[in-house]
């Protein structure tokens, strides 16, 4: 029910796919909830978002404005808890994670790369409570409609 994600900014590079923007909306429609943690919410909240991806601009003001999305920025305290279980301490990996055991993550954030696994609850774990911990104490992201 809930998709977390960890992010650096939301810039384009993955939200220009088609197919990732189709696939959000499906999630969304089924009253599903996309928790988004970013590194630096000035591209999300700027007119450069706008014209980058329109349509990925309207799936988020939609569901935005219906409560389904919550951006905040990522925590000092939630950087150094996910650096608390990372192999590399010196390296924050961004991610998503969906259900309990859907996960991504990112090994080289500047390409991209990553690894994912459908049915990894052991790895999805300590993201999620990572993630749920200091979610709440995070400063929150006002995306404004237009």
């Amino acid at each position: 029910n809930i998709v977390r994600i960890y992010a650096t900014n939301m810039n384009g590079d993955i939200s220009d796919f088609n197919i990732y923007t189709s696939s959000l909306v499906r999630f969304l429609y089924e009253k599903k909830n996309l928790l988004v943690l970013l590194d630096n919410p000035d591209y999300i909240t700027s007119n450069d978002a706008y014209r980058v991806n329109k349509e990925f601009r309207q799936v988020i003001n939609l569901f935005y404005s219906q409560g389904n999305i919550i951006f905040k920025v990522a925590s000092e305290g939630f950087k150094k808890g996910m650096k608390s279980i990372a192999t590399d301490s010196s390296s924050l990996y961004h991610f998503a994670v969906g259900d309990n055991h859907m996960i991504r993550i990112e090994l080289d954030n500047k390409k991209r790369t990553s690894v994912c696994s459908f049915n990894n609850q052991k790895m999805a774990q300590p993201l999620i409570r990572i993630f749920d911990t200091y979610f709440p104490d995070c400063e929150s992201i006002n995306i404004s409609t237009r």
